[in-house]
């Protein structure tokens, strides 16, 4: 196994022009020395230096086009996405209300024909009759 030189971490900023002063003597001295650093900052320049041959290439503007339109297409598709999400929250919401109400109307109908709250009824038979199971 290749053990790292401990200045590998310092040949990107190498490269970039970032070191300075002391570090970037150091830096130097220890290229001299060391074939591992040099090799990978042959590399870094190699692919620098092929990859710069493509930044100033234009895009067409048809191509700025095509993009910009078919985000328009996908901008669409989401507003009406989130048009549905906010439809179906106050779907929810207004069942719960309904429920809610429709629970009060039929509990305030049942006890209101009841002038005796204590004794709620079912069918026949009282509902402490229900549950005393025939004892």
């Amino acid at each position: 196994m290749k053990k790292s030189c401990k200045y590998s971490a310092l040949v990107s900023a190498f490269a970039d022009g970032e070191l300075q002063g002391k570090k970037l003597e150091e830096f130097r001295a220890h290229l001299k020395k060391c074939a591992e650093c040099r090799n990978e900052l042959q590399e870094m320049k190699t692919v620098t230096e092929f990859l710069s041959g493509y930044r100033n290439e234009e895009v067409p503007e048809s191509v700025y086009t095509r993009i910009l339109s078919e985000s328009g297409e996908v901008k669409k598709h989401l507003k009406t996405i989130t048009l549905f999400h906010r439809i179906s929250k106050i779907s929810v919401a207004a069942s719960i209300v309904l429920a809610f109400v429709a629970g009060i109307l039929v509990s305030n109908k049942t006890f209101a024909s009841n002038s005796d709250t204590t004794n709620i009824e079912f069918a026949d038979n009282s509902f402490y009759e229900y549950l005393d199971l025939g004892e």
